[in-house]
């Protein structure tokens, strides 16, 4: 098609002038569409590439964490055995300080530990 005829739109038929509004339409719907395409392949190769790069860090944090953790799990197997100890102490004392206070207030408290719960 020639060009030089949208000089000169008079001497264009309106056939013609469907014929080139429809290509130009078609060209540039046609030119969004390949470009929405190479939009979403950069993206999809960004998303992959970024997943591969956290599945690495994540691999060498759990090497780190691994060796962080190995040794606490041995203080804290200790730990646990203690709880009795500790749970005896804390009813220990708890006793010592109602008996001190029965003595200047001379009422009788009854008092029973039921429970302890560790709160973090």
């Amino acid at each position: 098609m020639d060009f030089m005829l949208l000089a000169d739109g008079a001497k264009m038929t309106v056939g013609e002038k469907f014929s080139l509004g429809g290509s130009t339409f078609l060209l540039g719907v046609a030119m969004v569409f390949v470009v929405l395409g190479i939009l979403i392949g950069f993206i999809t190769i960004i998303k992959l590439i970024m997943a591969a790069s956290a599945k690495r860090k994540i691999k060498k944090l759990e090497t780190k964490d691994k060796k962080a953790i190995e040794a606490p799990l041995a203080a804290v197997s200790s730990a646990k055995s203690n709880d009795d100890e500790i749970a005896a102490a804390i009813s220990a004392a708890i006793a010592m300080i109602y008996a001190e206070e029965n003595r200047a207030t001379s009422k009788s408290v009854k008092f029973k530990v039921r429970s302890i719960k560790e709160i973090r």
